[in-house]
């Protein structure tokens, strides 16, 4: 059958489909009144909160609005009608990200993941531009209504001084790496509690640890147990209370148990708003500077005592010669005034006893002589000015050792060199006090004694085969007869090395210029 007018059948959808969009009115009316008795109930609560609130739809229409949302957008203002009450803001959010706003894109990536089952909110923060110039903003949305996603609150937060804040405070920290890792010294930062945030790379010549081996470590662990442990807590109770920089000495060990002096100055970095953040740290190895300061401390002793023996050593000579010229010329000379004043007197009685007295007073004078000749060999070698330095040393050798029954070698090496009165007397000099070493303290059985050039210098070796020397009796203060050949190698331009040898005994070697002339005249 046909006719004009619609069937019954094609009538009933349509009557269902205006029945359903009916309902759905009526639901969102329904929703809009729940929402707006809702939203009513927290605005108090809502116009209270410093941030920019909005409860919105889950098809984003903008239900409500706080007071400081309205004040905001009028501040700034953006023309929206009621403060943005019944716009659409994922509309809002879709308009702009089709024009290219990457925040706007990912504001609404995030509102897509707003699903049941899936995170309840996010948190974004992002540049504006407005009337008062470029400001940061916090946005927050949460779901509400759970466990339905009802509805969504949006928060609007200034965050424009704690944005520049943290600019400021990463620019700081920038800048503190770049100084602490172009720094010979070794720089650090520790929490309040001590334990170590950062360390610069400066660290691995000081301690010998790789800078991320140590973040995380408590930095009393790197110190030697006693007082530099007690030492550094004191000062970081001190820091923490007043404030100041502290400055301190202590001993750390490194990655290998080596111990190194470490000076440590310290400061406490503040945050305005909370009080004391952590501590910054710059450190320096200072162990070769205590060291050198040890041998200059050292060396200034042995100086002392060097001076002290020098001066009772003349004192006691000057005494030991007095004595020998009034006890043997005083005497020979008193016996040869005496004879020569009898002779006045009393003339001997023939030639014969005349001849025999001159004889017994020659044999006197030839004895004064010897007399006065040990005295001033004393004083300086006479050896040195008639026969050089080779020569004399050659028999000093000898004769030493046919007085202490020591077997001594000297395998002539050098043939004789220029005289140089300073050189020369301060190489015999510390030859004689090598040997006396040898014979006295080594318990030696056989002396080497070499003499050759070396280039531009001279070399001495004095070598034996007794029971060698210990390390600590080179340094010690008290050796008195090492500090002296040492001061007497440096007066003549020299260098002095003592030390044990590979097969048991112990080597002096001195080097000395050969010309000392040049060596004068280059340094004036």
């Amino acid at each position: 059958m046909s006719g004009s007018g619609p069937s019954v059948e094609s009538r009933a959808p349509s009557a269902s489909r205006v029945l359903g969009e009916a309902r759905a009115r009526l639901a969102y009316r329904r929703g809009r009144r729940r929402a707006s008795r809702f939203f009513a109930a927290l605005t108090p609560f809502l116009d209270a909160s410093r941030a920019h609130i909005a409860i919105v739809a889950p098809n984003g229409a903008i239900l409500g609005v706080n007071q400081a949302w309205r004040a905001f957008a009028e501040s700034e203002g953006l023309r929206l009608a009621n403060g943005g009450v019944g716009a659409n803001y994922f509309e809002v959010c879709a308009r702009a990200a089709a024009s290219g706003n990457a925040l706007a894109q990912h504001v609404l990536d995030r509102l897509r993941e707003l699903a049941p089952g899936g995170p309840t909110g996010f948190s974004v923060e992002y540049p504006c531009h407005g009337r008062s110039g470029r400001r940061w903003f916090e946005l927050v949305v949460h779901r509400i209504g759970e466990p339905a996603p009802r509805h969504l609150l949006f928060a609007h937060r200034e965050v424009t001084q704690e944005h520049l804040a943290r600019e400021s405070l990463e620019a700081s920290e920038a800048l503190f790496r770049l100084l602490a890792e172009s720094a010979s010294d070794a720089h650090g930062r520790m929490s309040l509690d001590g334990k170590i945030l950062y360390a610069s790379p400066a660290v691995r010549a000081v301690l010998g640890y790789e800078p991320e081996e140590l973040v995380g470590r408590p930095a009393f662990e790197l110190l030697v147990p006693g007082e530099g442990q007690a030492r550094l807590l004191a000062e970081r109770a001190r820091l923490l209370s007043q404030g100041a920089t502290v400055g301190l000495e202590v001993m750390a060990r490194t990655r290998s148990g080596d111990t190194r002096m470490l000076e440590v100055r310290a400061r406490v970095m503040q945050n305005p708003a909370t009080g004391p953040a952590e501590i910054v740290a710059v450190i320096r190895d200072i162990t070769e500077r205590e060291r050198s300061q040890e041998e200059l401390r050292r060396s200034a002793q042995q100086l002392r005592r060097l001076a002290e023996r020098a001066t009772s050593g003349r004192e006691a000579e000057r005494a030991e010669m007095a004595n020998e010229l009034h006890d043997e010329l005083g005497q020979a000379l008193t016996a040869l005034k005496l004879e020569l004043r009898a002779w006045s007197l009393e003339p001997p009685p023939s030639e014969e006893a005349l001849k025999e007295r001159v004889d017994e007073a020659v044999a006197r004078i030839e004895t004064t002589l010897d007399s006065v000749r040990s005295l001033a060999s004393r004083l300086r070698p006479p050896l040195l000015d008639s026969l050089g330095l080779a020569a004399a040393i050659e028999l000093h050798v000898r004769d030493f050792s046919r007085r202490t029954s020591l077997p001594c070698e000297f395998p002539l090496a050098v043939e004789d060199v220029e005289p140089s009165p300073q050189r020369d007397i301060a190489v015999f000099r510390i030859l004689q006090e090598a040997l006396t070493n040898a014979a006295r303290h080594a318990g030696a059985s056989r002396v080497t004694v070499t003499l050759a050039r070396r280039g531009a210098e001279l070399l001495l070796e004095v070598c034996d085969d007794g029971c060698g020397i210990e390390p600590g009796a080179l340094a010690a203060a008290s050796n008195l007869g090492i500090a002296g050949m040492r001061e007497r190698a440096l007066a003549a331009g020299g260098r002095l090395e003592l030390g044990p040898l590979p097969e048991g005994g112990t080597a002096v070697r001195l080097w000395v210029p050969l010309d000392l002339t040049e060596r004068s005249d280059g340094e004036g």
